[in-house]
C-alpha cells in the first residue's frame, strides 16, 4: 500500500510522526511532506521537505499547502495521512480531487474550545478546517481517551475517534555528558531536572526560585525557547548556585544525562481543554529512564499519578522535592513497573490495524 502522510512541521523534532510512519512502513510504502530543509534518513519511509522561511507566518502555511498539494497531485497513494490541524485544509482539498482514496486525520491537539472560551479568528479558521477533514476522514485518530469523547460530541461523529497514545522513549545508550553539564553532577549528588521548552507558559521560572532555596539540590534545566534569557538574568541576579542552564541538548544526549539526575519535572496548564486533557508524552520519556516525577495540578497528570503512583502533583515545589526524595525508592520502584507496561507496540498494533481495516472493510 502506498501511503503519504503530510505534516507542517520539521519531523527531526516530531516523535509522534516519526512512530506512524517507521510503524506504517514497516508493511507498506510511505513517505513523509514536511517543512523544513534537511530530510530526516530512514529505511522504513521516505522524508520529502519543504523548505520555508525562517520566522513561522501565516504566509509560510500558505506557501507549504500549496506546495504540498502540488506535490500529492502527482503521486500514487492509496491512503493520505494527515498529522495534526495544520494537515486539515490539505485533506480536505485533495479528497476533492481523488474521491476514491482513503484519508486519516490525526489530531495531534484538541483546539475545540470550551464553552466560555473565545476564539480568534485563526482559531475559528483552523477548527473550520478541522470540521471539513473530518467530513472527508475514513479514519480520525487523538492522542488520549478524554479527547475523542470530546471530538466525538463536538463534531457529531457516528463513531468515537481511535486512540493512539504519545508512549515517546528515549533512545538507549550513552553518550558524552557535556563538560558544563558533567561538572554539576559533580557539586550536587542529587538532581532535579527539567527537559522542554523554557516558556512563560511553563512557569519555569517559579521553579527555578523555589528550587533556590533547596541549595543542596540542583537543579539541571535543558532545553531553549522565548524565556530563556529572562531565566538566565534571574538566576544571575539572585546569585543562583544551584542551578544550571544546559541550554538546548541533542536528543540521542538525553538519555545519558537524565539516568543521572533523580527527579523529572514537567508542567502543563491547567486551562483550555488541550492543555486540560493533555496526551503527556514527557511522562512516559522520564519513565523510560527511570525517573521519578514532579508536577503541577494538572488534571490529566494527576489521574495519572494516582493510577500509577510514579509521581506527585503539588503546587508546592520545594515540599514535592522533599517528599520525592524522601521516598525515592517506592515511587522509582513504580517508574520502572509503569515503564514495563507503557509499550509503544500496543499502539503500533492499534494503529496497523486500524489501517487495515479501512481497505478490508
Amino acid at each position: 500500500m502506498n501511503i503519504v502522510m503530510v505534516v507542517y512541521n520539521n519531523i527531526a523534532t516530531d516523535a509522534r510522526v516519526q512512530r506512524a510512519a517507521t510503524s506504517l512502513g514497516k508493511t507498506n510504502n510511505v513517505i513523509v511532506i514536511s517543512s523544513g530543509c534537511n530530510a530526516v534518513q530512514s529505511e522504513l519511509f521516505r522524508n520529502i521537505t519543504i523548505p520555508l522561511h525562517r520566522v513561522p507566518s501565516m504566509l509560510n502555511y500558505i506557501l507549504f499547502v500549496r506546495k504540498a498539494i502540488s506535490i500529492i497531485k502527482y503521486m500514487n497513494f492509496d491512503l493520505l495521512y494527515g498529522h495534526d490541524y495544520y494537515s486539515a485544509y490539505i485533506l480536505d482539498k485533495v479528497s476533492l480531487i481523488f474521491k476514491d482514496r482513503k484519508y486519516v486525520y490525526d489530531a495531534h491537539e484538541l483546539i475545540i474550545p470550551d464553552k466560555q472560551e473565545k476564539l480568534s479568528f485563526r482559531s475559528r479558521l483552523f477548527l473550520h478546517f478541522e470540521r471539513k477533514a473530518i467530513k472527508k476522514s475514513n479514519l480520525i485518530i487523538c492522542a488520549q481517551e478524554d479527547r475523542t469523547l470530546l471530538m466525538k460530541e463536538f463534531y457529531n461523529l457516528k463513531r468515537t475517534p481511535v486512540t493512539i497514545k504519545n508512549i515517546s522513549k528515549l533512545p538507549d545508550g550513552y553518550c558524552t555528558v557535556p563538560a558544563t553539564v558533567e561538572s554539576f553532577f559533580s557539586k550536587y549528588k542529587r538532581v532535579v531536572v527539567y527537559a522542554g521548552i523554557i516558556s512563560k507558559t511553563r512557569q519555569i521560572d517559579k521553579l527555578v526560585k523555589e528550587m533556590a532555596d533547596l541549595d543542596s539540590v540542583g537543579l539541571l534545566i535543558i532545553g531553549n525557547g522565548d524565556q530563556y534569557n529572562e531565566l538566565k538574568k534571574l538566576i544571575e541576579d539572585e546569585d543562583i548556585k544551584n542551578v544550571l542552564l544546559a541550554g538546548s541538548i541533542p536528543y540521542q544526549q538525553l538519555s545519558s544525562i537524565l539516568r543521572r539526575c533523580d527527579i523529572g519535572y514537567l508542567f502543563y496548564p491547567t486551562t483550555g481543554l488541550n492543555n486540560i486533557y493533555c496526551a503527556p508524552n514527557k511522562i512516559f520519556e522520564y519513565a523510560s529512564v527511570g525517573l521519578p516525577m514532579l508536577a503541577n495540578e494538572n488534571p490529566t497528570v494527576r489521574r495519572i499519578f494516582d493510577d500509577s503512583q510514579i509521581g506527585i502533583c503539588t503546587n508546592s515545589i520545594k515540599d514535592g522535592v522533599k517528599k520525592l526524595l524522601a521516598n525515592h525508592l517506592y515511587y522509582a520502584s513504580n517508574v520502572k513497573d509503569f515503564n514495563y507496561k507503557a509499550s509503544w507496540k500496543q499502539e503500533e498494533h492499534k494503529l496497523v490495524a486500524s489501517i487495515k481495516q479501512l481497505f478490508e472493510g
